[in-house]
């Protein structure tokens, strides 16, 4: 598992608590529901003495780590790098968190990039013209098998377009699992000042993990240098609002 806001906020995510006020304005971090899952996040570590800093993929070949939460492309590295376990692991839908109704909210939380054409560029019809080729299918399909047949399994290519991932050679089994996972999937919203966010917690992190402080002081200190950050920002920008769908 790696030992960042994404793992944090994959698990905020899986309670259902949102990271920020609905006006954008303000984060949440210092309410009681979303303490308890930062206590239990830096628990882990704490609590439970899971290592911070481990090579996983030799870990995992040894035995020493039999399960591990990593994005689907560690599939590419395991496939190249212990060939002498080619059938005898898989992987599946990312573990959850189980509602009242019964039901399993295993939301992950994914980071997100885009293309984009900067305003000083000279040829900007043609620039939108190649982005909309670059993102069709086709072409990302045969892109993805072309990096594929020249370099093997380890350059299987993990394309943002679901219909290039149903054209890839994945197995019933797995392709059934990523299309499920990523049907439970969100996001974090971009605010002004949103940058400080990822820093802040992996301050109050640390701070917990190594300084033995305690949980619940550190998010609250860190969420208040997080919120003056945004609110500089919209003051240094001239934004009284902001909106987040």
């Amino acid at each position: 598992m790696p030992w960042d806001f994404r793992m944090f906020g994959t698990l905020l995510a899986q309670h259902d608590l949102p990271v920020y006020t609905d006006d954008g304005l303000y984060t949440l971090l210092s309410n009681s529901a979303q303490l308890d899952v930062f206590r239990f996040f830096t628990g882990l570590r704490t609590n439970y003495g899971l290592e911070l800093n481990y090579d996983f993929a030799n870990r995992f070949r040894t035995g020493e780590m039999p399960v591990g939460i990593y994005d689907f492309t560690l599939y590419n590295q395991l496939s190249v790098f212990a060939p002498e376990l080619k059938g005898r692991w898989d992987f599946a839908v990312l573990p959850g968190v189980m509602a009242e109704d019964g039901s399993i909210n295993n939301t992950s939380l994914v980071n997100t990039l885009g293309s984009m054409i900067v305003e000083q560029s000279q040829n900007k019809e043609q620039a939108w013209e190649f982005l909309k080729w670059w993102t069709l299918t086709e072409t990302q399909t045969q892109f993805a098998r072309q990096m594929e047949a020249q370099m093997g399994t380890a350059a299987r290519y993990p394309s943002a377009n679901v219909n290039t991932i149903a054209n890839l050679p994945w197995t019933e089994r797995e392709y059934d699992a990523l299309m499920e996972q990523l049907a439970n999937t969100t996001a974090i919203p971009e605010v002004p000042g949103g940058f400080a966010l990822q820093r802040y917690v992996d301050f109050a992190f640390t701070y917990v993990v190594q300084s033995g402080e305690d949980p619940g002081d550190q998010m609250r200190y860190y969420t208040g240098l997080i919120n003056d950050e945004m609110l500089n920002k919209r003051i240094e920008l001239r934004i009284d609002s902001v909106r987040l769908n």
